[in-house]
This record gives C-alpha cells, structure tokens and sequence, in this order.
C-alpha cells in the first residue's frame, strides 16, 4: 500500500523487476475504483473486473447539468437549421 497526493493505492499480486506482473488487483482509496486481471510489466492486459470511481451527489448534479447543457445546445441547432432551410424556400 502507498499513497499519492490525497490517494491510498493498494495492490495485492505479482511483481516482476518492480512492477506489477501476474495476477492482481489494484484498488484506489476513498473513491474505491478497483482493477482486478493479468498484469504485464506494471499494465493490465487482461481485465477480469474493473469498477468506475464512485461519485459524489455534488459530482452527479455536474454530470446532469452539463448533460442538460448540452442537450439544449443540441436542440438549439437543430432549431436554428430548420429555420434556416424554410428561409430557402
């Protein structure tokens, strides 16, 4: 276990020259983001599990609100195209 910045690293497996190599799971602390497979010279190859970074409700709003934001952008020019093509005619 080590840390990094505000981050805890944990890694239960294998290592080889240093880095991890073989078998192992890779979980990060407090957002408890976890990567679990076959690692090859400190890269996962073959994912067996890996689980997102859990979200704050402030970091949920952000999400929706930016998703409102640009589902509005979108309609916008879908409104502004449609105006320009019966101003063609």
């Amino acid at each position: 276990m080590f840390s990094v910045g505000k981050k805890i690293i944990k890694y239960v497996g294998a290592f080889r020259d240093g880095k991890f190599h073989g078998q192992g799971t890779y979980t990060t602390y407090p957002d408890g983001r976890m990567r679990k497979g076959i690692w090859q010279y400190g890269k996962l190859k073959y994912a067996q599990k890996v689980t997102p970074p859990a979200m704050s409700s402030g970091e949920i709003e952000n999400e929706r609100l930016e998703n409102e934001r640009l589902e509005n952008e979108r309609l916008k020019e879908w409104i502004h195209k449609i105006e320009n093509t019966l101003q063609l005619r």
